[in-house]
C-alpha cells in the first residue's frame, strides 16, 4: 500500500464508489464485481501516479537500448497512467458515474419492458380460467356478443307485447 498522506486503500475507494452510486440511486448488488475492479484500478492509478511523480514527472525520458544508443521514449509510468485513465473512465461510465453514463442508466431504467408472445401466453395461462361460454367483456368480440344478447329476464310489458305480436 501507499505510504503517502492522502493515499486511499482499495476498500476506501470501493466504499466511496458505492456511496456515490447510492446518492445517484444507481447502485445494485449485482454491480459488486465491477465496483471492486474499478476500486482496484483507482488504487493502481493512485500508486502509479505517485511513482510517476517520484521519477521526476516527465512524460518523455531518455532510454539507452542494448546497442548503447540513447533515445527519447514515453515514460512507462505515464503510459500506464494513460491506460488506467481510459479503463477507469469506461467503468465510471458503465456504472452511471459520469453524466453520459447516468443518462444511459436512467434512460434504460425508464424504458418499458418488452414482452414476447411466449411471455404473454404463459401469463395468460397463469390467470384464473374464465367461463368459455361467456364472452369476455374487454374484448371487441365480447362487447359485440354482449350488445346483441337478449335480456335474460323480460319485463311483464315485454311479455304481453310479445304475446300480442308487437315488437319491443
Amino acid at each position: 500500500m501507499s505510504t503517502g498522506k492522502n493515499s486511499k486503500t482499495t476498500r476506501q475507494f470501493e466504499n466511496e464508489i458505492v456511496r456515490q452510486m447510492d446518492a445517484l440511486h444507481v447502485y445494485h448488488e449485482e454491480f459488486g464485481n465491477a465496483v471492486t475492479v474499478l476500486a482496484r484500478m483507482l488504487y493502481d492509478y493512485q500508486e502509479t501516479l505517485r511513482m510517476f511523480e517520484e521519477s521526476g514527472g516527465r512524460v518523455v525520458v531518455k532510454h539507452t537500448n542494448k546497442a548503447g544508443a540513447v533515445n527519447a521514449v514515453k515514460n512507462p509510468y505515464y503510459q500506464t497512467l494513460e491506460g488506467l485513465r481510459i479503463n477507469i473512465l469506461a467503468y465510471l461510465r458503465e456504472l452511471g458515474l459520469t453524466p453520459a453514463g447516468l443518462k444511459k442508466v436512467n434512460d434504460a431504467s425508464m424504458k418499458p419492458e418488452k414482452s414476447s408472445p411466449l411471455a404473454e401466453a404463459l401469463l395468460a395461462l397463469s390467470r384464473p380460467a374464465e367461463d368459455p361460454l361467456k364472452p369476455a367483456r374487454n374484448t371487441l368480440a365480447g362487447k359485440a356478443a354482449n350488445a346483441t344478447r337478449k335480456p335474460a329476464v323480460k319485463s311483464r310489458k315485454a311479455k304481453s307485447e310479445e304475446a300480442s305480436g308487437q315488437t319491443v
